[in-house]
């Protein structure tokens, strides 16, 4: 038939028996090959063929609460990160083994989804999705807000950005535009809004079933479902205390929320800076000091200030940056998976394109990891024990409180599954405990508090409280654990050296 933009469609109809199809996951990506030919007698004129999958991604607006994922029908959380650069360089690098090794050192840490962050990449990065499955969501490069003599212009893109990922299984998501804000000659809130609800209906027609999220990092909160809410307090922030705690910003009643961005900055290896730094960044100054100052959009030596403390070499600079950020992803990234609403986040940003391209990054620009990215890994396991401090320091004979939780992304249930805790000091378990695990599926759960009498020291060491899920079988599935500060009862009172470290600087106890 006669399209309106002047081309012939055919639409043929393939019937797949049922007990014979494969359907696309993250574990089994199942992909099928179409091939089309054009015969002009026995002659073959053109031909073309084209991989797809089949799957269902919906969310919710029935579910309690609404605004749950279902892939294949099953729950599932986003837990990922934010791109910008390096998936696009491999593909025009045709570095195509890098690619793939980038996507799998996403799945080894856990991760469900890549966020392309304001920016469609290539079709070549999404047909690697598909094949080693892993979802994406995809954002319009709209940032704060749209222009009134650029609104139809965008309108377009958006047509066409739909057309690029909609034969792709693994794009789960789109997004329309980042951190909204109002400017001048700028459609206003309303006006935004309005066009939003247009763009639907150009994505309804142009890829049915699609999933759209209006915003990532919504402080305007247009959204009148689904929010997303950008945090950066584990690095601008005083503190986490009110979220380390269960707080949230604002949300729509009754609706799941999303956090897309989130991180803390650690500066890159030393052997990476002298590899790739001008020298003028890596020079001392005639006492033997340095400071990433020079590097540009570095920020550890402005907003670091109230984290990293007085650090004098490159060495130290490179030490306490990444203590922090490793710190500031393992608590944030645990709390995040303590909120029974929080169904998508993105920690910002996994790889980094460039050396010095984004510190925030957990992992350089030659793909070698710093300490945030096995925190990032270990924090999510699909089942994690997790821990939630009281406190991060305290005194002999101190009440020392911790709140257990078995943390489930996903929908199955272990039968029989228990957990156990221990106490450790100087090497010896000090005290344990077990209980049958409340474990609810695609859900956090609060098992109750650990209590213990802190033991009497005479200088200060660090007492281990360590948690953990088992099977059935008595097999460890996941465990977590984290050193307090002791201090003897004599010490009350007195002026302590950075007591709880990063921990207290970042949840403030």
């Amino acid at each position: 038939m006669p399209t309106p933009d002047g081309f012939v469609s055919c639409r043929f109809t393939i019937t797949i028996p049922r007990d014979k199809l494969r359907v696309w996951s993250l574990d089994e990506p199942w992909l099928y090959q179409v091939q089309v030919k054009i015969l002009r007698g026995s002659n073959l004129v053109d031909a073309v063929k084209r991989q797809f999958g089949m799957r269902s991604f919906v969310q919710s607006d029935t579910s309690i609460p609404k605004g749950r994922f279902y892939l294949n029908g099953k729950e599932i959380k986003l837990r990922g990160a934010n791109m910008m650069g390096n998936i696009m360089q491999c593909v025009i690098r045709k570095n195509f083994n890098q690619l793939r090794d980038d996507i799998l050192l996403a799945k080894i840490a856990n991760m469900t989804f890549w966020r392309m962050t304001q920016q469609p990449c290539q079709p070549e990065a999404y047909d690697y999705f598909d094949k080693l499955g892993l979802l994406a969501q995809t954002d319009m490069p709209l940032f704060v807000n749209i222009r009134k003599d650029q609104a139809e212009e965008c309108h377009r893109q958006l047509g066409e950005m739909v057309r690029l990922v909609r034969g792709h299984p693994c794009n789960a998501v789109i997004s329309y535009m980042n951190e909204p804000g109002s400017r001048a000659a700028s459609l206003s809130n309303g006006e935004v809004v309005a066009a939003f609800q247009r763009w639907d209906a150009t994505v309804a027609a142009s890829n049915p079933g699609q999933v759209v999220k209006w915003v990532d990092g919504d402080y305007e909160n247009l959204s009148r479902t689904y929010s997303d809410h950008h945090v950066y307090d584990t690095w601008y922030g005083n503190s986490i205390r009110g979220q380390y705690q269960g707080s949230w910003s604002a949300s729509r009643a009754g609706w799941m929320h999303g956090c897309g961005e989130f991180g803390a900055e650690g500066l890159d290896s030393i052997p990476l800076m002298k590899k790739y730094y001008p020298q003028e960044w890596l020079t001392p100054d005639a006492k033997g000091n340095w400071d990433p100052g020079r590097i540009p959009r570095c920020q550890s030596t402005t907003t670091g200030k109230k984290w990293l403390g007085n650090p004098r070499t490159m060495e130290e600079w490179v030490e306490i940056s990444r203590q922090h950020q490793y710190w500031g992803t393992r608590l944030y990234t645990e709390t995040l998976r303590r909120d029974h609403k929080m169904n998508s986040f993105g920690i910002h940003l996994l790889i980094d394109a460039w050396p010095a391209g984004w510190l925030k990054s957990i992992m350089d620009c030659d793909r070698q990891a710093k300490p945030a990215y096995f925190a990032y890994r270990d924090a999510l396991a699909p089942l994690a024990a997790n821990l939630q401090l009281e406190q991060s320091y305290v005194f002999s004979g101190d009440r020392i409180r911790l709140r257990a939780w078995i943390c489930n992304d996903t929908p199955e249930v272990p039968a029989g599954a228990m957990i156990r805790y221990q106490v450790e000091l100087g090497g010896k378990v000090i005290q344990t405990g077990t209980a049958p695990a409340k474990v609810e599926a695609s859900n956090p759960a609060f098992q109750g508090r650990i209590v213990v009498i802190a033991p009497d020291v005479t200088g200060r060491q660090p007492l281990t409280v360590r948690l953990g899920i088992f099977g059935a079988d008595g097999k460890l599935i996941h465990d977590t654990a984290f050193d307090i500060d002791l201090f003897p009862a004599s010490e009350k009172g007195k002026k302590l050296a950075n007591p709880g470290g990063q921990i207290r600087k970042l949840i403030g106890s």
